[in-house]
């Protein structure tokens, strides 16, 4: 008889100790599953955010293409310009040229107040055809 009693001792502690483990895994399993419906809520908001930045993003790219087209455009309508800019050049120093070559010649010194430009190659170029 009294080993009938250690052994439902033994038997009864052994259940009343596996529950209270079971209880604490419960336990840190349901604490885990709040965190996880935590961080799940604050990925669902990540997720909509991030779906308007793309949003966002996806009406911006047409713009910029469009801009990028404009400068393109304007880039090209420049070139004429620059090579008018350059012919004048060339025609102003040719000036320049023949103002100095006159200046020998005249006895008064008069001489501009602003430095003389830096002498450059007279260009080649042309006005673009289309």
């Amino acid at each position: 008889m009294q080993a009938l009693r250690s052994s439902l001792l033994v038997a009864l502690v052994s259940v009343c100790s596996n529950g209270c483990v079971a209880y604490q895994i419960r336990d840190e399993l349901r604490v885990t599953n709040q965190r996880l419906a935590h961080i799940d809520s604050q990925l669902d908001k990540m997720s909509a955010d991030l779906a308007k930045v793309n949003a966002s993003v996806a009406a911006t790219n047409p713009k910029l293409e469009k801009s990028n087209k404009s400068l393109a455009v304007m880039e090209e309508s420049m070139d004429p310009i620059r090579v008018s800019l350059r012919r004048i050049d060339d025609e102003m120093a040719g000036f320049r040229e023949m103002i100095d070559k006159l200046d020998k010649y005249i006895p008064l010194n008069i001489k501009p107040d602003t430095p003389e430009p830096k002498k450059q190659e007279p260009s080649q170029e042309t006005t673009p055809q289309k």
